[in-house]
């Protein structure tokens, strides 16, 4: 007899269970208008609760695939995992239930594989926020979907073992995580999950599917035409922080970057830099960059931190990367905090339809006011290399030799 979990309950599989099919039902709003979609997809994660490899990441669409029965299926790289067919459409009669079903075969599953998490997304495209016709679909939340449902099976037998009903008030979540395998002292064992995510696939893959550069020296290189969805959005670099001193002391960090072109150009972009009058919007060329012609990088702009979470972003126009020879991406201390310890400072690298690359400062004791945080390589062939450097300096300066940049130098305000 299957056992009925409600959120958060788990259950402990028989260890000679090793062959499961996870079905995942929902009955969409047959009257929405328009229609839409539903997609299922598994992240394989490893100790760190990240995917390990980013095929490991299985969802419809990508390029690592198995043929099933004359089908290409999504596979994660162990091939433990095979994903579901998207084109067997979503179910909308009341007469049956099974939307979408993934194969596990545990006997299969890499050691350091430790959780296996299993999600629904709502599938909608930017092109749909344009559509005179398709608009409403980027708006849809799971208050169009009823009757959401994850059980597990045993595939030699076809008898069900758990079921979870999704019974909670997801109205206005575009992606839920229904469930998750995971192991416990060398058993493998189920947890209904149910936790919805207001903006669909998005940030699970950014809680989930991140690369993160752990020590100084650590590389990962990004290919642009891989997922296909590079060339129609723009790259972002993130610097994230916040104030961890405790004394309500603003803190005030500036991203900043060196780019150097191919054709020999370079220059510094900072708030430094273009301050003064001297930055402009994103189709202007000015100190502050411009994305729609060389340099094709923009700074967004200056934003003093608050103390409590605050953000400057850089953009890089993908139709002009095969353009740039490299980047040097740095932040410095304006102003607040005299110590890296004193902030939570991240760089997050975000390619469209790719892992994010994450690097973390860390803990860091240096009382110099300046840190090189990573390199970026571009390789000319639509591809981008992330360094991580981490190391740190007084002032521009000091940066110029280990990274040869050569430039002379003059002090500068922002105010």
């Amino acid at each position: 007899m299957a056992i009925n979990l409600t959120k958060g309950q788990r259950v402990e599989l028989d260890a000679n269970l090793s062959h499961l099919t996870v079905e995942m039902g929902w009955k969409v709003n047959p009257n929405a208008n328009p229609p839409f979609d539903l997609d299922a997809s598994t992240f394989l994660l490893g100790e760190s609760g990240q995917i390990e490899n980013e095929y490991d990441f299985v969802f419809y669409g990508s390029p690592n695939t198995i043929e099933v029965e004359g089908a290409r299926r999504p596979c994660s790289v162990d091939q433990s995992v095979i994903g579901s067919v998207d084109d067997l459409g979503d179910d909308d009669n009341d007469n049956g239930e099974g939307n979408e079903e993934i194969s596990v075969d545990l006997t299969k599953t890499a050691d350091r594989v430790k959780e296996i998490l299993f999600t629904v997304s709502i599938y909608w495209e930017k092109k749909d926020l344009v559509s005179s016709t398709n608009a409403k679909r980027a708006k849809y939340a799971f208050g169009q979907v009823r009757n959401a449902y994850i059980q597990i099976r045993n595939s030699d037998t076809g008898v069900v073992i758990c079921r979870y009903d999704l019974d909670e008030d997801f109205s206005t979540e575009k992606g839920v995580e229904f469930g998750r395998l995971y192991r416990y002292k060398g058993e493998w064992k189920f947890q209904a999950v149910g936790e919805g995510h207001r903006d669909g696939l998005e940030p699970i893959c950014m809680k989930y599917a991140s690369i993160r550069l752990e020590k100084s020296g650590d590389q990962h290189r990004i290919n642009l035409e891989k997922g296909g969805g590079a060339r129609s959005g723009e790259i972002m670099i993130n610097l994230d922080w916040s104030d961890k001193s405790g004394r309500g002391k603003v803190v005030d960090l500036d991203l900043g970057c060196f780019y150097e072109l191919r054709d020999g150009r370079k220059s510094l972009i900072d708030g430094l830099q273009f301050s003064h009058g001297r930055g402009g919007n994103r189709h202007q060329v000015t100190r502050q960059g411009c994305y729609d012609q060389a340099p094709y990088i923009w700074h967004q702009g200056d934003d003093r931190g608050d103390g409590a979470s605050s953000g400057e972003t850089i953009f890089v126009n993908p139709q002009g990367v095969n353009e740039i020879r490299r980047m040097t991406i740095y932040t410095f201390i304006f102003e607040g905090a005299a110590k890296w310890s004193e902030t939570n400072a991240v760089v997050r690298v975000k390619v469209p339809g790719q892992e994010d690359v994450i690097v973390e400062m860390g803990e860091q004791a240096s009382n110099k006011r300046m840190c090189v945080i990573a390199e970026l390589y571009f390789g000319g062939d639509d591809s981008i290399t992330v360094k991580k450097c981490v190391t740190f300096h007084d002032r521009h300066s000091e940066c110029d030799g280990p990274y040869g940049w050569g430039f002379k130098y003059q002090s500068g305000s922002k105010d």
